[in-house]
């Protein structure tokens, strides 16, 4: 019976010469965002025998009867003229056109409502950590979702933090540097909610190319040091001339601690001198820097020494030894090495 006094509303409106598309009201869009409660309104003409609420083609509502087996739905009926429809905790599924079509005694009427349902941003995939070689290229993805199309935007954490001059959930760097490597963040915003984050990381491996020798220790100094920064961490090796040195040689020590080496010695004297030379490696390279350890009464000058040697030789650069009043001198000098021989010279 219900279905067919539908029917007869339809069939009546068509038979009277009334369209639908004249009697109609200029579409209304209301927008919630997800989880909230919609109402879509409708207000009668005068004394409408029939109405009910239409989503898309299907009957949700005919008059006060409900056709719906959906919960969320009933009607809001504050007054007479009001013939409102109200939908608790809207999902992106009630998205979409609604119409309110009410039979008077001498017209019809339609009214249109679309109901958009807005998502807060929500990151559904993200690249996992990469670790490449130095001068590579590197792709990251950031995949996100929601209603509107949320925005990507992408930082690099490392100090210094710095947004980066992309947009788009593929960010794409090329030919990296070690500086480029660590923690970044994508972020996807719209206007529903808060933006969603993500962050991601990539490692850069690099042989050793800043290989510095220095002495240190508190008063009378009785140690070198070796930085080469590297990854993956470099394997360190000492020599004294052209002889591979082992702890306990001479008195000496040796330890590593990732990225640096030290050679301390117990107490300097004239069997120490020599020239000493740290020589640093790992699966992308080789480096080394050489220093002299010889007699001297005093430093008037800065020492300064760089060792760089890679695949292809040798290349030197200036970096700074800060010196006192010794009553020992280093000075540098180069070294090639391999690891089936080596040899030494100094100017």
């Amino acid at each position: 019976m219900k279905a067919a006094g539908v029917i007869i509303l339809l069939w009546t409106c068509c038979s009277r010469g009334l369209s639908l598309s004249s009697a109609t009201r200029p579409p209304e869009n209301v927008t919630v965002r997800q989880g909230e409660s919609a109402l879509l309104r409708c207000a009668l003409e005068g004394a409408s025998h029939r109405v009910a609420w239409l989503n898309r083609s299907v009957i949700v509502f005919a008059g006060d009867s409900k056709w719906s087996s959906d919960a969320r739905l009933s009607l809001e009926r504050s007054n007479e003229r009001e013939y409102g429809l109200r939908i608790n905790r809207a999902t992106p599924n009630d998205e979409g056109p609604y119409t309110c079509s009410q039979q008077g005694a001498r017209h019809a009427m339609a009214s249109h409502v679309f109901l958009l349902v807005q998502v807060p941003p929500q990151i559904t995939k993200v690249s996992e950590e990469q670790t490449v070689s130095e001068g590579a290229d590197v792709t990251m993805t950031c995949q996100a979702e929601g209603r509107p199309e949320p925005v990507v935007t992408w930082r690099h954490l490392q100090p210094p933090e710095r947004t980066l001059e992309a947009d788009g959930e593929v960010l794409h760097l090329e030919s990296v540097s070690r500086d480029q490597a660590g923690e970044y963040e994508c972020l996807a915003s719209n206007e529903a909610g808060p933006p969603a984050t993500r962050r991601l990381q990539f490692n850069v491996n690099f042989a050793p190319s800043m290989v510095l020798v220095r002495l240190v220790g508190p008063g009378r100094p009785n140690q070198l040091r070796c930085d080469a920064p590297a990854r993956p961490a470099p394997q360190f090796h000492w020599f004294k001339n052209d002889r591979r040195l082992t702890a306990g040689f001479g008195g000496i020590q040796l330890a590593t601690q990732g990225a640096f080496s030290t050679l301390t010695f117990p107490n300097v004297t004239q069997h120490h001198y020599g020239n000493y030379t740290c020589f640093a490696h790992n699966t992308l390279g080789t480096g080394n820097a050489s220093i002299v350890l010889n007699r001297a009464t005093a430093i008037t000058h800065p020492a300064h020494v760089k060792g760089i040697l890679g695949h292809n030789g040798y290349n030197s650069a200036p970096v700074s030894l800060h010196s006192t009043v010794l009553p020992i001198v280093f000075s540098f000098c180069q070294l090639s090495v391999t690891f089936s021989s080596s040899f030494f010279f100094c100017g």
